[in-house]
């Protein structure tokens, strides 16, 4: 039984010169397979990272780095901070979109589960629980606007500068000792962090400035006790806080050596991919007859000193 194949038949072939129809090659569907699952991963990372943005947003964001989710996340970031005035009205209207479908799935399915439609009290009492929510849900997107910022903006290239209180907040309020996490695990967490500095809701004053929190601590205990604990707790306090710079500065070096050795292992793996790419694409060209684009790769895969030569 045969059957026609209306494809480019240059996808089917089982050697130079000898085109049959003899169904889609293993190499593409092997190709489109993994870029099928390069993208359905990138949406999936980015929706644990940015749920709150709609679905298209994300993947128009993601095609635009080439599914690079760390890049995406970055823009989009940059994007709602600096268009926060902006999407803050749409957002709201969205959410309002969301919730009045919700009330009347609700109320369908409250009226079939009864077998009669809802009473008019039970519609005001729903009615009026909606807008005290929908109150309540305004008081506090005006109380975080005007803490937006009132204690700076950082970014994630704060990092480093903010090493010590992002530190503290992950140990005390996430329980999590953030040298022990994944490079990724730090930045998702860092974000989190990022996120609450900038809105002003962090739990404690401290997370916000470590340092000038433990100066002003000392100088209320040193002013409680008389002069010679006072000279005690300032150098105990001197002494502490000489100790975790030294620690932090150590934490930093040993950081940014790390980060020195991803970047460079990561560009000779980088290398190595490409030059395999190259190889199988040389062998793919010889395959199929096209000798002239299997030699430019060729010159391509040629070491430096031989092209010179």
């Amino acid at each position: 039984m045969t059957s026609s194949i209306t494809e480019d038949p240059s996808l089917y072939t089982r050697g130079t010169g000898q085109t049959e129809n003899v169904g889609q090659s293993m190499v593409q569907k092997h190709a489109e397979m993994l870029q099928q699952q390069l993208e359905e991963n990138s949406v999936n990372s980015l929706t644990l990272l940015m749920p709150n943005l709609g679905s298209l947003t994300r993947i128009l964001a993601l095609k635009e780095t080439n599914w690079d989710v760390d890049k995406t996340a970055i823009i989009l970031r940059k994007f709602i901070v600096d268009q926060e005035d902006k999407l803050a009205p749409l957002q709201k209207k969205r959410q309002d979109i969301i919730d009045s479908i919700e009330e009347d799935d609700d109320e369908e399915s409250s009226g079939s589960e009864s077998g009669s439609p809802a009473s008019a009290s039970d519609r005001k009492r729903k009615s009026r629980k909606n807008k005290k929510k929908k109150s309540k849900d305004e008081k506090d997107e005006k109380k975080n606007r005007s803490t937006f910022g009132k204690y700076g903006i950082i970014r994630e290239s704060d990092a480093l500068s903010m090493d010590s209180e992002f530190s503290a907040w992950a140990m005390e309020i996430k329980k999590v000792d953030i040298e022990h996490l994944k490079p990724f695990e730090r930045r998702t967490l860092f974000r989190e962090f990022m996120e609450d500095y900038n809105a002003g809701t962090l739990p404690h004053k401290k997370y916000y400035d470590l340092a000038k929190y433990e100066q002003r601590r000392a100088a209320k205990a040193a002013a409680k006790g008389p002069a010679e604990k006072r000279s005690r707790v300032v150098e105990d306090e001197e002494a502490l806080r000489k100790e975790r710079a030294a620690q932090r500065e150590k934490e930093a070096r040993e950081r940014y050596q790390q980060a020195y050795d991803e970047v460079k292992y990561g560009d000779k793996a980088r290398d190595m991919k490409e030059q395999e790419m190259l190889r199988y694409q040389m062998n793919l060209a010889y395959k199929t007859g096209d000798r002239a684009k299997a030699q430019k790769i060729q010159e391509r895969l040629m070491p430096d000193e031989l092209k010179k030569k």
